[in-house]
């Protein structure tokens, strides 16, 4: 069954995001898509809690759960997310060359990334449903609060390699 397939049927049986993430993470590494962490968070319509997210580890497996009020959503943890700036820039995507030497100004999870021996890093925004903002609409900062999905993984090996070779 492919990925693709795979993560339709069991999103279709209502799986927890904590096993959903875990076995779209290990069938990447199976298929040698190699992987070492996962981010996965996305606003929420609960009249108490705006935003969830985890974070996935190769080793460990889910490894933190972070769960926001909707008055909490201005707090340096979120403000300095590399998922902050590219929706508020309209990047949909990005890549970031960890093994290159760090610009001045940077999120500090890169820091931490590179510290952890990853050597690249790839965010991609996942509008979802109707009311999603569409990244790059002139409307989107005002709209932040609809629901979106955000994924980062930084890949090794073949990936990273093939997918910074795709962008040269």
């Amino acid at each position: 069954m492919s990925i693709a397939a795979w993560l339709a049927e069991q999103g279709l049986r209502n799986l927890p995001l904590e096993e959903l993430v875990d076995g779209f993470a290990r069938r990447l590494n199976e298929l040698d898509v190699r992987v070492q962490r996962v981010f996965a968070g996305m606003n929420t319509l609960h009249p108490m809690i705006r935003a969830r997210s985890l974070i996935w580890d190769h080793a460990t497996g889910v490894v933190a759960h972070f769960e926001f009020q909707h008055a909490e959503i201005d707090l340096a943890i979120i403000r300095e997310s590399p998922f902050n700036a590219m929706i508020e820039s309209g990047r949909e995507e990005e890549l970031i060359d960890l093994a290159a030497p760090p610009p001045a100004k940077e999120a500090p999870l890169f820091g931490e990334l590179r510290a952890a021996g990853m050597t690249s890093w790839l965010g991609r925004i996942f509008p979802i449903g109707e009311l999603a903002p569409q990244v790059g609409d002139s409307k989107v900062v005002k709209r932040v609060g609809e629901l979106w999905m955000v994924c980062s993984c930084p890949p090794t090996g073949r990936a990273a390699s093939a997918r910074s070779s795709s962008r040269a």
